[in-house]
């Protein structure tokens, strides 16, 4: 989105938790922390917290603080310095302003905007509780996986409906998420629909993809699945499906699954632990972890699978 309104002129500046320029020596403490940086906005005025940030994640493990109570606190603390960061914008700042801000971490910089006369877009980066619901009721219907977190708490629904009624548009991904706002009684004209920009590496210009006449153990079919290695994510139905190719040795030996999701060990996944074909399966040659970059493994595979977020 920073890049989108850079690139139209559109874009004063952007609050952040962390940015981290190349060559910084605190890109060497966490891997994450050197991706926090695009040279698209390398002379854009970027407000961001870093140091801030390691010491709140510091103060987190000592606390001992997990699942949502850090989510929750983390959402907290980045809405305090960035409202912070707001405030010396200027005492009053442009009337015609428009600030832009991500769900679950906007409810309290939207109390500031509107104190000041700004319009507000709430980016909105799930479906909200109809999705909560869906994966409950997955996980209701297939106990052997187990659940891959806790359920959000009220106050969590609570703060975003707040943020809700601050937005004066919301900008969704998808017409299902649409839908699920509806749902959630969200007034039809805050909402837009802005689907989700790919931009393809330089090295897929030109690629043609080429297929066997036939898969076989020499080569294989190769699936690529991108995305969290979880049951929101749609691992039950790859699951079951690898699970069928179980008794066929013939068809097994024909493919291959390779997990590109950030894992370093698959077997660290709750849904993968729980399921039996899944302790069987990891480790041997039909489960891959990609350790090369994304555009190789969709380029190197047969059929590719985006997780998207189950929707019924």
């Amino acid at each position: 989105m920073p890049r989108a309104l850079r690139l139209h002129h559109a874009l004063d500046s952007m609050v952040t938790d962390a940015w981290v320029a190349p060559g910084n020596v605190l890109g060497n403490f966490r891997r994450g922390l050197r991706e926090r940086f695009h040279d698209d906005l390398a002379d854009a005025r970027v407000r961001h917290s870093t140091l801030r940030l390691l010491t709140l994640e510091a103060w987190a493990r000592i606390r001992g603080l997990r699942g949502w109570e850090r989510i929750l606190a983390r959402n907290e603390w980045f809405q305090q310095q960035a409202a912070k960061r707001l405030r010396d914008y200027g005492t009053a700042g442009p009337r015609d302003c428009v600030l832009f801000g991500y769900s679950y971490a906007a409810r309290d910089i939207f109390r500031f905007a509107k104190r000041r006369g700004w319009r507000t877009v709430l980016g909105q980066i799930d479906p909200g509780p109809p999705e909560e619901r869906i994966v409950a009721a997955l996980h209701s219907e297939n106990p052997r996986w187990q659940a891959d977190g806790q359920i959000a708490p009220p106050l969590y629904w609570e703060h975003w409906r707040e943020e809700c009624a601050l937005a004066d548009r919301i900008v969704v991904n998808s017409p299902w998420s649409e839908r699920a706002l509806l749902e959630e009684g969200v007034p039809p004209e805050k909402l837009r629909v802005v689907p989700l920009a790919y931009e393809p590496p330089a090295e897929a210009a030109g690629f043609s993809r080429q297929y066997p006449e036939r898969f076989t153990a020499q080569r294989p079919m190769r699936v690529l699945f991108l995305g969290q290695v979880n049951v929101r994510k749609g691992m039950g139905p790859l699951l079951e499906a690898m699970r069928r190719l179980e008794g066929n040795r013939k068809r097994r030996e024909r493919a291959t699954c390779r997990l590109s999701s950030g894992l370093s060990d698959p077997s660290k996944s709750r849904c993968l632990k729980t399921s039996a074909i899944a302790l069987r399966s990891v480790g041997s040659a039909r489960w891959r972890v990609a350790q090369r970059p994304v555009s190789f493994g969709m380029q190197t595979c047969s059929s590719f699978r985006l997780s998207p977020t189950v929707s019924v």
